[in-house]
């Protein structure tokens, strides 16, 4: 398998994993009698979920971003993303004067 189709693959899994583990029966697991620092052990846990899932999803845009480039400039597109110039408002002067 190629590291490209692995990496979108995780793309998929992480937000779905996300999504499961803020269901109930997985958020009980988390909701202790226990705080720390005042904190209930709940409250830390459904942050640090939701923390590591922005910190992943960034790692991996940033790889896909980088993976993306890499395979444009090994097709010979050297002139990066060049999508501004086409499409529906091509040539129309949108945000520009």
């Amino acid at each position: 398998m190629k590291r490209g189709s692995r990496l979108r693959d995780l793309a998929l899994v992480v937000p779905i994993g996300g999504v499961v583990l803020f269901l109930p029966p997985y958020v009980q697991v988390f909701d202790q009698e226990w705080a720390i620092g005042g904190i209930p052990f709940l409250h830390i846990s459904l942050f640090a979920i939701w923390l590591l899932g922005i910190v992943i999803t960034a790692v991996l845009s940033s790889r896909l971003s980088r993976l993306a480039s890499l395979s444009d400039l090994s097709n010979g597109d050297d002139t990066g993303d060049d999508s501004r110039s086409s499409g529906a408002g091509a040539g129309r002067g949108f945000g520009r004067e």
